[in-house]
């Protein structure tokens, strides 16, 4: 047990700093109330209480120490290096997060090594400052989530660029001439990287391993989509041959067999006019009920007797208003 007086004279916060971090490393996973530690340590003059939560404050701001409450610690075991997944921001306030799912970190950008949302990365905790946020710098790149990227070409006289529409990056991927593959300035191109950038150069390089066509063509801008979301946009040529085989339109007998709804209009965005929609059918069509299927919705989802609704700003997916409809068994 540690003493407020050590040969005859109080601790100062050296010494009393060097007894908190013997306490704690010796209780690895244990949390202890402020009062805990006051007792353990046998501290009972208000000054040497307030000089021990000060030290505690200090080691929690620094991450010595992790907090668990408003008063209330214990030995922070994740080290200042960890691995985890990195969030770029178009806005330069990127983050990194945590494997364990902890608390996003802020890394700026001339720290982030040019990683991109999505990769996987190891990083060094900063020292913090007062009345700063943490930060984190990226030390390592573990894993590249993707290599290949989608942009409009702009080849000047010497030299070529990849420009993406996302602005992925703070300068656009520089192309060699001879890596043009017959690419020209107003194209849309697919482009491999074969340099990240380093301490020695800043810009990415990279070569074209396709040219989708002049921006603007409707084909190629739905090729360019497909691309940037790492969805194939050519197929085997016996896929293609397959699907010129298909017929057009839907035949008599595939009619007789179905439900004809083709004359039902059921797109609305207006949440009323979804459930008298479906009251409409359901009074044009008795053997139908509404049934909420056994399932979990998405977070944000709005579930009625009627359907279900996901609005975009809610559920982060597209906007849509679902109802499942169930047909009674026909009776002799």
């Amino acid at each position: 047990m540690a003493k407020e007086k050590k040969g005859g004279k109080r601790l100062n916060k050296k010494q009393l700093a060097e007894v908190l971090i013997d306490y704690f490393q010796s209780r690895p996973g244990e949390t202890m109330s402020m009062k805990q530690v006051f007792k353990n340590l046998r501290l009972t003059t208000h000054p040497m209480k307030m000089l021990a939560l000060d030290i505690m404050e200090d080691m929690a701001w620094n991450d010595f120490l992790a907090k668990d409450g408003e008063y209330a610690y214990r030995l922070n075991t994740k080290g200042q290096v960890q691995e985890g997944t990195f969030q770029r921001k178009a806005n330069g306030k990127n983050t990194f997060l945590p494997d364990d799912g902890g608390t996003p970190i802020f890394v700026s950008e001339r720290n982030s090594m040019s990683a991109l949302t999505g990769d996987r990365v190891r990083v060094q905790f900063l020292a913090r400052r007062r009345n700063h946020i943490k930060e984190a710098m990226v030390t390592e790149i573990l894993h590249r989530k993707k290599d290949t990227f989608t942009g409009k070409l702009r080849v000047d006289r010497d030299i070529a660029f990849l420009v993406t529409q996302e602005a992925l990056f703070v300068h656009d991927i520089l192309v060699p001439k001879k890596r043009l593959k017959g690419g020209k300035t107003g194209d849309r191109a697919v482009v491999r990287i074969t340099q990240w950038p380093d301490a020695e150069h800043k810009n990415l390089v990279g070569e074209v391993v396709d040219v989708l066509g002049p921006a603007g063509d409707n084909d190629v801008e739905m090729n360019a989509i497909l691309v940037q979301y790492g969805l194939p946009y050519q197929y085997p040529k016996r896929v293609e041959q397959a699907a010129e085989k298909i017929q057009p339109g839907i035949t008599a007998e595939e009619i007789a067999r179905r439900e004809d709804f083709r004359d039902t209009w059921t797109c609305t965005i207006d949440p009323a006019e979804n459930e008298e929609q479906v009251r409409a059918f359901v009074g044009r069509h008795p053997e139908f009920r509404v049934v909420t299927p056994d399932v979990r919705f998405p977070a944000g989802m709005t579930v009625g007797d009627w359907g279900a609704l996901s609005v975009p700003t809610r559920t982060g997916m597209d906007g849509f208003f679902l109802c499942v409809l169930q047909k009674a068994a026909a009776t002799q």
